[in-house]
């Protein structure tokens, strides 16, 4: 029977009756409560999609696809790394569901222990006692039941989505980490069916906390990293029919709704507020801090006009940082998306890099020249391209390095003689090109 049928039975005051944080603490038991309370869907959703892409360069049907999914299931996002996904399930959570959210990162070591829970050895006044541990995701799930209580404490029993957040969800980042049908084991059966969801913790003593209720409102949000195959673990079958998965990929060069020259866009803003949160000045604007106009004059356009604008527009290369920018945005197209046509057949590096990746080159460019000064001998343009270079060698060859070597030598090549200035000479990248080198002759 529904819990507002069994109000207008009862005639109660649900505060009357609604198990309080404080009693759940005590009695797991009293989660059964909460069992069926179902999932509060989103409103507004494309005012809540358009603001997430404000910030993350992910198209709209891959968000609508997980919003859809959430609404009956656990979730798996797939992706490079860089692309996102933490912290996108992490707004959809907040923004899209109002969830507060646990993050907790698999680790090869992990067993069911850790997120069931188990018996734990501890040292109580000098001596070793056995007393029971809940794992992460029985404290997630206690912690939902709490914030359900909360909320209807106090927004009543037929709220909205609005106002106190409805539940708390567990995040699951780098689940592949470690092997999850083996600490993921015990909730193949929680999971797998329809009904009442209860899980057993058999390690505890008393009778009112050897079982815990998953209300039909909790969700499981996990990441798993799809390029880092050979450190990962695979998942069965069996496990993975509890999960929707979903692909997160970074954008295409020309697509309608979200493409290269839009995320280069949603970069520069992302760029804007680090910069901004870190306070660091800039020679160019005669050492004073920059404001959020002296990093957004890098772009040539605003946001809302990136739709249709084509990725060789963005910068403004008469600005010093959008000149730098202009040759990131070439190298970030060298690598995903430039195809070199021989006799025998079509060559490409064909990277999936991620906008996170994007976003620390661009940093880099800012923050060096600002702890390093300007060299006597160097001009302003010289010295961002030397941070570039840093930056390249840092963070771009790195996720790299495990690549054939036909690809570091194409890349070699690149860095060595294609990024040219107006005047055609080659920008020089001494420390990307070395560290290729490294790795072509490791």
């Amino acid at each position: 029977m529904a819990v507002d049928k069994i109000l207008s039975v009862r005639s109660l005051d649900p505060k009357s009756w609604v198990p309080a944080e404080m009693e759940l603490e005590e009695d797991y038991q009293r989660t059964k409560h909460f069992a069926h309370y179902p999932l509060l869907l989103p409103e507004k959703l494309d005012e809540k999609v358009a603001e997430i892409q404000k910030h993350l360069a992910i198209e709209k049907d891959v968000l609508l696809d997980i919003v859809s999914a959430l609404a009956t299931d656990n979730v798996i996002v797939e992706g490079p790394p860089g692309t996102g996904k933490t912290d996108l399930v992490k707004m959809i959570a907040r923004d899209v569901f109002s969830a507060r959210t646990v993050v907790v990162t698999a680790n090869e070591d992990w067993t069911g222990y850790d997120v069931i829970g188990g018996l734990s050895l501890s040292i109580v006044d000098g001596r070793e006692v056995i007393k029971p541990r809940n794992g992460s995701l029985v404290n997630c799930v206690l912690e939902c039941c709490k914030q359900m209580s909360r909320k209807v404490y106090a927004d009543g029993m037929n709220a909205s989505i609005t106002g106190e957040p409805q539940a708390v969800w567990f995040i699951l980042d780098e689940m592949s980490r470690g092997k999850p049908d083996r600490y993921l084991g015990e909730l193949f059966s929680v999971f797998g069916g329809e009904g009442e969801r209860e899980l057993s913790l058999y390690f505890h003593e008393e009778a009112r906390k050897k079982r815990i209720f998953v209300p039909a409102r909790f969700r499981i949000l996990a990441t798993l990293n799809a390029s880092d195959r050979e450190y990962m673990y695979e998942m069965s079958e069996g496990l993975s029919r509890r999960f929707q998965t979903i692909r997160v990929a970074p954008p295409t060069l020309d697509g309608a709704e979200m493409n290269f020259a839009r995320e280069l866009v949603i970069a520069t803003n992302r760029v804007a507020r680090n910069v901004l949160a870190l306070g660091v000045t800039s020679p160019y604007w005669g050492g004073d801090q920059f404001r959020a106009r002296d990093v957004l004059s890098m772009a040539a356009i605003e946001e809302d006009e990136s739709r249709s604008l084509r990725h060789e527009e963005v910068f403004n290369v008469a600005n010093p940082y959008g000149k730098v920018f202009d040759l990131i945005r070439r190298i970030v197209y060298f690598v995903r998306y430039h195809r070199l046509s021989g006799a025998k057949k079509s060559f490409a590096i064909g990277h999936h890099l991620g906008t996170s990746t994007i976003l620390d080159i661009m940093k880099t460019c800012i923050v060096r020249p600002n702890i390093l000064g300007t060299a006597a001998d160097q001009d302003f343009d010289a010295q961002l391209v030397s941070a570039l270079d840093f930056g390249c060698a840092s963070r771009l060859v790195p996720l790299l390095a495990g690549r054939e070597s036909t690809v570091l030598r194409r890349l070699y090549d690149f860095f060595g003689n294609e990024l040219r200035g107006p005047d055609d000479k080659p920008h020089k990248f001494p420390k990307t090109m070395d560290r290729i080198w490294s790795r072509l002759t490791y």
